[in-house]
């Protein structure tokens, strides 16, 4: 398997048995950027685990979502996107990396990627109550998910094809590619 800072470098798990179903824990070694006391940010190993219900006897597989349908193929395509507000973007990268800037989308919510399967149990009201902005309908809304560099997103666009998302999407080139090109176009919250 081949090491590098976003895939699957070390996939732990571990599963036990809760009546029908399985817990897998999936973890991963990735490099997240942490500010240093200068005011520069220096990429740092960090550990991140998910736990997923599934009834398979082994832990879920996950590789970066490439197929055209479902993915924003570039920056200026997903830039795009954002200008002409024809997407509701997800960001599933935790606070303290949204903390560092996003991109300009009207539609927007930091969504952690551990709260993507619980939010999508809420009502309209409680979504709005918890994350202060509309719970988008399954049918009318392009859904779009993002992260640093298209891992999380990949599944958190799996959680929203489960629960009818059917024109969900995300774009695998991450908060990493559009800082890259755009790096004065964005918010800091």
């Amino acid at each position: 398997m081949q090491r590098s800072a976003r895939t699957l470098s070390s996939v732990l798990h571990r599963s036990c048995a809760l009546g029908a179903q399985r817990s897998s824990i999936v973890g991963w070694k990735c490099l997240a950027p942490t500010r240093q006391t200068d005011g520069n940010f220096k990429p740092m190993l960090s550990v991140q685990q998910l736990r997923f219900y599934t009834d398979k006897p082994s832990a879920p597989k996950f590789e970066k979502e490439g197929r055209a349908n479902f993915t924003i193929p570039n920056v200026e395509e997903f830039k795009r996107l954002i200008e002409s507000d024809k997407i509701y973007l997800f960001d599933v990268r935790e606070p303290s990396e949204v903390a560092e800037g996003r991109p300009p989308a009207k539609r927007y919510c930091n969504l952690p990627i551990g709260q993507v399967v619980a939010c999508m149990r809420l009502s309209p009201e409680e979504f709005k109550e918890k994350y202060g902005v509309e719970k988008p309908n399954k049918h009318d809304s392009e859904v779009v998910t993002m992260c640093l560099a298209g891992v999380r997103s990949t599944w958190a666009l799996q959680a929203f094809h489960e629960f009818g998302y059917v024109k969900a999407r995300h774009f695998a080139g991450g908060w990493a590619e559009w800082n890259k090109n755009y790096p004065h176009y964005h918010r800091k919250d």
